[in-house]
Formats: structure tokens, C-alpha cells, sequence
């Protein structure tokens, strides 16, 4: 009789549990995975007083229940824009190329971009950048400015630390049917 009083309460938890577990309602979920295809603008600023505006192209792979409907299973896209910041008293562009990977809160966006310091001077930087995303609609990143060409006069303006605050908006969004995916 002890033992049964003692498995009484394990037993009522499991079943608890399992009630629990059971879909209140029947949804039809396939869950097979399909693409999303976007075509849409970027705008951004980072903290190294630049503005970030380009056209980006982006690609997510996406579930019905992955974990929440309304979130990719990843989100990879490049853009091409410019950044515009000042120098010399005057307000200059600076083309930009970026690719840019998201998966959940996290991602991650490698930039080059060409300032144009005056007559026949341009500084080029790579720019690695880590941070939270929002699925990549939204992302706080940090990064390093790092020079690919040698001149004195850029570690001057630009700080090698970076703080980029940036939104990608679809304008244009395409999806696939439905893919078979084996490796799940």
C-alpha cells in the first residue's frame, strides 16, 4: 500500500504531462521546408557617422512550425549600397558591398567599402561584423574597421570600433513551393 500512494502522484504528473502534450487543435503543418526570396532596401547608421543605404537581395529558408511560424530557419542576403559620412567638410558616399548571414538572434554581416578621401585617394576597409538580429529584419552589430589600403590620413577619421544599427525592409517577397529537404 505504501508503494502505490507513493506512485499515485508519479503517475497522475505523467499523465498531467502527456494531456499536455496533446494538440488542443488539429492544424494541417506539413513542415517541409520552402524558400522566401526577397528583393528590398537596407537602411542603417553606424556609430562612426556614417548612413547606410543600399538594395539587397535576401534569401530565407523557412518552416511552418520552425519554431514559430513567423520565423525563418535562416536568413542570407547581400546588399549593395553606399555608406554617406562627412570629410573635409563635405558629404561623400562610399560605395559598399556586404553579405550578411542571421540564424534566430544572432548574425553576422563582412562589408568592403571605398571612402573617397580627395584627389585620387580612397581608403578601402573590410568590415567583419558580429551581433543580435531579428531574423534579419533588424540587427545591432559590432564590428572592426579593418584598412586593406595603407594610408596615414584614414586612421585619422574613421575609428577602427563600430556600433551598426540597420533594418533590411522587403519590398518584394517571393516564395517557392515547398522543397524536399532529407537532412532535417
Amino acid at each position: 500500500m505504501k508503494y502505490i500512494c507513493q506512485a499515485i502522484p508519479i503517475l497522475l504528473l505523467i499523465s498531467s504531462i502527456n494531456l499536455a502534450a496533446q494538440p488542443q487543435h488539429k492544424i494541417n503543418f506539413t513542415n517541409k521546408p520552402y524558400y522566401k526570396h526577397h528583393v528590398g532596401v537596407k537602411l542603417g547608421y553606424s556609430f562612426s557617422q556614417a548612413f547606410e543605404v543600399g538594395i539587397g537581395y535576401g534569401l530565407e529558408k523557412r518552416k511552418d512550425r520552425y519554431p514559430v511560424p513567423w520565423m525563418p530557419e535562416w536568413v542570407a542576403g547581400a546588399t549593395l549600397g553606399g555608406e554617406i559620412y562627412r570629410y573635409a567638410n563635405t558629404t561623400r558616399v562610399a560605395p559598399k558591398l556586404s553579405v550578411e548571414f542571421h540564424k534566430g538572434f544572432l548574425g553576422g554581416r563582412l562589408s568592403v567599402v571605398n571612402y573617397h578621401l580627395g584627389t585620387q585617394q580612397n581608403d578601402t576597409r573590410l568590415i567583419p561584423e558580429v551581433g543580435l538580429s531579428f531574423s534579419g529584419f533588424a540587427q545591432v552589430f559590432y564590428g572592426r574597421s579593418i584598412p586593406v589600403t595603407s594610408l596615414d590620413e584614414s586612421l585619422q577619421y574613421l575609428p577602427k570600433n563600430r556600433i551598426s544599427l540597420a533594418i533590411n525592409l522587403a519590398l518584394v517577397k517571393i516564395k517557392t513551393s515547398k522543397i524536399h529537404d532529407n537532412h532535417k
